[in-house]
């Protein structure tokens, strides 16, 4: 079995004021899950806290929040590229008070796009798939730190895909999300760390017709069908 078969119990939520502002249960909501998530645009905060209705989204109201975080310390605001939305993360005070196990996160520029594409497509996984439950990699990732601090010699040899999705049946699946053409021998090292950790399941998304079937050529020739399904995924 994988080691990130078993999930960690979710953080507890402090809640924290003083003079003159107050930091209400919502706010440490979307601070968590700024922080889970590392890097999300302000459009992606709005659809998921302040949506109105099925269509409609509160975008001013989301905005006004924002504006109100930032100026309180708890989120920053990044530039990104020109003519793209700025990218909004945690800052350390405001990691401390959602109480996740994950800091800020760093900006890498080249990494931008995949990882707001990954906030919309591990979003929509959660809407279609009932009683899921979601790890980022940011929260794979320190909890692997986490066993290797605690002398566990197993951790940190496998794969860390870009997410997990435990199913309702209590079923852990691996996400795997490509923007861009990878060479072969690269999809076949991700699949080879994969058997490796003995997972059972993985979803590998991919961008466009030219990608999926690429990365279901090298899948089928590493005898991997039995456990990886590609799947032909269409950003916002």
């Amino acid at each position: 079995m994988p080691q990130w078969a078993t999930l960690d119990p979710q953080p507890r939520l402090p809640v924290r004021g003083g003079p003159g502002w107050q930091v209400t249960p919502r706010d440490i909501e979307i601070l968590q899950w700024v922080g889970r998530h590392g890097l999300v645009t302000p459009e992606q905060l709005g659809r998921k806290f302040f949506r109105r209705g099925k269509d409609q989204i509160g975008q001013r109201a989301a905005y006004d929040r924002i504006r109100k975080l930032v100026e309180l310390g708890l989120l920053q605001r990044l530039p990104t590229f020109y003519r793209e939305p700025h990218v909004l993360r945690v800052t350390k005070v405001g990691a401390d008070l959602a109480g996740n196990d994950v800091g800020p996160a760093n900006l890498v520029l080249s990494d931008v796009r995949h990882a707001i594409a990954l906030v919309d497509l591990t979003e929509q996984l959660l809407t279609q798939t009932k009683g899921a439950i979601l790890e980022t990699e940011r929260e794979f990732r320190a909890r692997r730190h986490r066993a290797m601090r605690e002398g566990n010699a197993r951790v940190g040899k496998g794969r860390i895909p870009d997410a997990v999705l435990t199913l309702s049946n209590g079923e852990p699946v691996a996400v795997e999300l490509d923007l861009t053409s990878k060479r072969s021998r690269d999809i076949e090292r991700i699949i080879i760390s994969f058997q490796y950790e003995r997972v059972k399941h993985v979803w590998w998304f991919c961008t466009s017709k030219e990608i999926t079937e690429r990365v279901r050529e090298v899948v089928r020739r590493r005898r991997a069908d039995d456990f990886i399904e590609v799947k032909l995924w269409h950003p916002r």
